[in-house]
């Protein structure tokens, strides 16, 4: 289950978990109907990957913050303690090419770091 968390202002807070299947059409249209309100939407992703096929199937976002993607096989140091593999290197530069902007942050309260900056491709 993926946690979407809808705030409608600082004191109400709804926290609704859900299933996200993005090659679905009806979840993808809810999707872009949710992000497209005038309410502010949190949505956690596993990996870049789902954020580049939310693009591609219309879903428009501003900014992704990657955090969370540690060390593992086939997996290369990024900035800290994030890693990433080369196919989700690509799924941020493609993503950043469309015009949402990638930064990497390890905690809500650090500066965000633009990807471009440690991109070493």
């Amino acid at each position: 289950m993926l946690p979407l968390i809808l705030d409608k202002g600082c004191l109400n807070k709804i926290q609704v978990y859900c299933s996200l299947q993005i090659h679905c059409a009806k979840t993808c249209n809810a999707t872009i109907e949710l992000v497209s309100s005038p309410t502010s939407v949190f949505l956690l992703m596993r990996t870049p990957l789902t954020a580049l096929r939310l693009r591609e199937l219309g879903v428009r976002f501003e900014m992704l913050n990657v955090g969370g993607l540690g060390a593992g096989p086939g997996r290369h140091p990024l900035y800290k303690n994030i890693s990433a593999t080369d196919e989700e290197m690509a799924a941020m530069r493609t993503l950043e090419e469309m015009g949402t902007k990638v930064e990497l942050r390890i905690v809500a309260d650090d500066h965000g770091v633009p990807f471009a900056s440690v991109d070493k491709r």
